[in-house]
């Protein structure tokens, strides 16, 4: 189920219990933890587009980038490809080889929503670590459910981007 799917459903489920529970402790109890499964949702699914996308890509051409990054053994889970506590995404670049880090860059300079693209990116991994690996039911996180889904259609603009890039060299 994509994010926007996810997303729709639970809103609805919200809205009964809104409308049909006397007690809006459980609406809130209920939409903390729809946020953080939205959350969870939302960065699973950037997992599985950026390998999809780099399978396709190895599958489709045989080439320097494919080469570099094989070499550099890094073809491992996700969670191992981004730093998300870093500020940047030079890290993940690199495995392509510097050439491609250093061209990608320079088209990221020039646009502007990929910079933000890029920030929001991180910031739900680091969210989704955050809640990942504590204690699920006690961690809470600062966005709401209508957050996440702004920040997450705002992020996938590096998706696109990347694989646009990607598949162009």
């Amino acid at each position: 189920m994509n994010p926007e799917a996810f997303f729709n459903e639970n809103k609805g489920i919200l809205a009964i219990l809104q409308n049909n529970l006397e007690n809006p402790v459980y609406v809130f109890e209920t939409e903390n933890r729809f946020k953080k499964c939205l959350l969870m949702t939302i960065v699973g699914y950037f997992e599985e587009r950026i390998k999809l996308i780099i399978k396709t890509y190895f599958e489709e051409n045989g080439n320097q980038i494919i080469s570099d990054f094989i070499e550099d053994r890094r073809l491992m889970p996700y969670h191992t490809i981004f730093n998300v506590k870093a500020s940047n995404i030079n890290g993940f670049l690199n495995m392509f080889g510097q050439d491609f880090k250093n061209e990608f860059n320079v088209m990221k300079e020039k646009d502007e929503l990929l910079n933000e693209a890029i920030e929001l990116f991180l910031e739900l991994g680091r969210d989704r670590n955050y809640i990942a690996h504590g204690n699920f039911a006690t961690r809470n996180i600062n966005s709401n459910s209508n957050e996440l889904l702004h920040k997450y259609n705002k992020a996938k603009y590096f998706i696109d981007k990347f694989d646009e890039f990607l598949n162009n060299h």
